[in-house]
């Protein structure tokens, strides 16, 4: 047996035994969650999703329950970093409605009544993924492209409809485009305190002290940004501390 087919082989083997102990694991993290044992359920979804991402496999389910598992551990800030996560992996957009309403509810319940939740364009930011972004794109470069060809072959009348379908698909790829933007910067306050301070400046006076925040907040990261301090623009503008901002990636 040559090098090669025993590379081949263990490498089989070694991905076999990784999908075999991944189902069980999922079991058991399902059990947990029922079971009220959060501890024990975020454990062991995060272990699943590192298992199943080695693997190249996303799944918004799990990263929904591991939601639920931080939320019964009163984790705010890490429970709304894993519904994002959900939300953007989520391809069904009725379940992504609902997942986002969930989310609006929990940014409620931390005092934020003027924040992402109150901009529609935020909204279908989460519901725009890369894939309708791509979609959109290619139907307007196809549409664009047959238009000319059979303008060129003096089919005007249906070369002109497909040009304007074309470059309907054009205004709406981007406006999907700056709404996908909108979430590019998007993070989540966390801290062991449970509130987060938001300063005027990267100072961080006391008697510049904007507001207090509580973690879980959601918010839009600026381009400015010092060696410890990041700036933001929602809910509030103002600095906060590095090590206080979740991000998605």
């Amino acid at each position: 047996m040559t090098s090669k087919i025993k590379l081949i082989l263990f490498f089989l083997v070694f991905l076999s035994l990784r999908l075999n102990a991944a189902e069980p694991l999922w079991d058991q993290a399902i059990e947990s969650l029922k079971s009220d044992r959060f501890e024990e359920a975020s454990t062991k979804f995060s272990e699943w999703i590192q298992l199943k991402e080695a693997e190249g496999i996303s799944s918004p389910e799990a990263h929904y329950n591991l939601f639920l598992a931080q939320m019964g551990l009163e984790a705010t800030d890490r429970a709304v970093l894993e519904l994002l996560k959900s939300i953007q992996l989520e391809a069904n957009p009725f379940k992504a409605m609902d997942s986002i309403h969930s989310l609006c509810e929990i940014q409620n319940s931390l005092g934020i009544k003027d924040g992402f939740c109150q901009s529609k364009g935020f909204i279908l930011s989460l519901l725009v993924g890369k894939n309708s972004l791509l979609l959109t794109a290619v139907l307007a470069f196809w549409f664009c492209l047959a238009g000319i060809i059979l303008f060129i072959r003096r089919q005007k009348d249906l070369g002109r409809i497909l040009v304007g379908t074309g470059c309907f698909f054009i205004a709406i790829t981007t406006i999907f485009y700056f709404c996908y933007r909108l979430k590019a910067n998007l993070a989540v306050l966390s801290s062991a305190d449970k509130t987060i301070p938001v300063y005027k400046n990267y100072n961080f006076k006391e008697d510049e002290k904007i507001v207090e925040l509580a973690a879980g907040t959601l918010i839009d990261l600026t381009r400015h940004a010092k060696e410890n301090a990041q700036e933001i623009s929602q809910p509030v503008l103002g600095w906060v501390l590095q090590e206080n901002i979740l991000t998605l990636k």
